[in-house]
């Protein structure tokens, strides 16, 4: 790295803990990354901007009781987040969750109709576990 530093950048990204475990494993490493930047978690309201904007790219409606759930969903995700949470990351994944279980619903459909395949409704944001309860994303 040293031989090229005008012709390579290297960039690492993690969580806070486990970065600094990574950069002080090696005395040299600190030395060598000396630029830093945070990004503090998405809160709720910015988790929801980003579920709206996927849905929106792709087409899909929500009703005011959907979007009522959704925004409920991440305000949620968001105040229960542990260490592990993965912002945008979870997004994506209750999205991808989200579209399986409208492809499910709409396909129990004897003729759905153009707007029963773009709908999402509440439902289609929960996924029932065993034991008939329901889990969010």
């Amino acid at each position: 790295m040293e031989d090229h530093r005008d012709d390579l950048i290297v960039i690492v990204a993690g969580y806070t803990g486990p970065m600094e475990s990574f950069l002080g494993s090696n005395p040299g490493l600190e030395s060598r990354f000396n630029k830093y930047f945070f990004f503090p978690d998405y809160n709720g309201e910015q988790l929801m901007a980003i579920f709206r904007k996927q849905c929106e790219k792709n087409r899909y409606t929500m009703s005011e009781e959907t979007e009522k759930a959704a925004v409920e969903l991440f305000t949620q995700l968001y105040e229960e987040r542990n260490e592990n949470f993965g912002n945008g990351r979870d997004v994506r994944n209750c999205f991808e969750d989200m579209i399986v279980r409208q492809s499910n619903r709409v396909a129990a459909m004897e003729s759905p109709t153009r707007e029963d395949l773009m709908a999402v409704l509440p439902e289609d944001l929960k996924e029932e576990e065993a034991g008939g309860e329901e889990a969010e994303c």
